[in-house]
């Protein structure tokens, strides 16, 4: 059985350009990745307590994936903020399999 968390992680999720007229410093998407770094331990916390095995992070700052087609060869990411890395391997253009999810602190990578 799979339980699942779904996460939007950035300040901002679906504006691509700064609009002049809206004055908020989180409107707009930047080159790198905003979020809370609080909220982030809230939730990693929250889902171990309720025995999550599955977490699908969907970033809105930080990655322009049409500029960066050689992310479709890596088999590991590292996402040093929250020190996790996520293992994945492509299928087909548009998809990824995500094989694990990896803290940084347990030293040896996850046999996959």
């Amino acid at each position: 059985m799979i339980y699942a968390n779904l996460l939007h992680l950035s300040y901002n999720m679906w504006c691509d350009w700064q609009n002049p007229a809206v004055k908020s410093p989180y409107y707009a998407a930047k080159p790198y990745l905003r979020f809370d770094d609080a909220l982030w331990n809230d939730l990693l916390a929250a889902m171990v307590k309720a025995k999550m095995n599955m977490v699908v992070i969907d970033l809105g700052d930080g990655v322009k994936y049409e500029s960066h087609p050689e992310i479709a060869g890596l088999r590991r990411l590292h996402l040093p903020r929250v020190r996790y890395f996520v293992y994945f391997r492509p299928i087909g253009a548009d998809l990824i399999e995500i094989v694990a999810f990896w803290h940084t602190s347990r030293g040896t990578p996850p046999e996959l």
